[in-house]
């Protein structure tokens, strides 16, 4: 699991920087309740004190199931501390869980959406 992760968090969230990809595949609520995929634009906001304008990314198309991001945003990291925090704390206590468990009820307990 920790292996898949960082994948995820490296090569296709790119670092954290590939917004596109992280707002396609994480899970948003309204779609959840309604079973349709929510897409939004972009927009540009001007910070209130420097004045620098900002993109803001709209969330894109989800290309399956919004379901389906149930599962799949459990990979979704919103930067480096958080991949790191979450992964030291899988290592240290997931693998007590784990052997408690068994490995087939582990991935089962680990797979929950929270």
């Amino acid at each position: 699991m920790i292996a898949i992760n960082i994948f995820v968090f490296v090569f296709l969230q790119q670092l954290g920087t590939n917004e596109k990809f992280t707002y396609a595949f994480s899970t948003v609520p309204a779609e959840i309740l309604t079973g349709r995929d929510v897409r939004t634009s972009d927009r540009i906001v001007e910070h209130p004190v420097t004045g620098q304008q900002l993109l803001i990314p709209g969330l894109q198309p989800t290309p399956f199931s919004v379901y389906l991001t149930l599962i799949f945003s459990m990979f979704m990291h919103g930067g480096i501390a958080h991949i790191a925090g979450n992964m030291l704390f899988l290592w240290i206590f997931g693998d007590n869980v784990e052997h408690r468990l068994g490995h087939f009820r582990y991935l089962i307990f680990i797979s929950l959406p929270v």
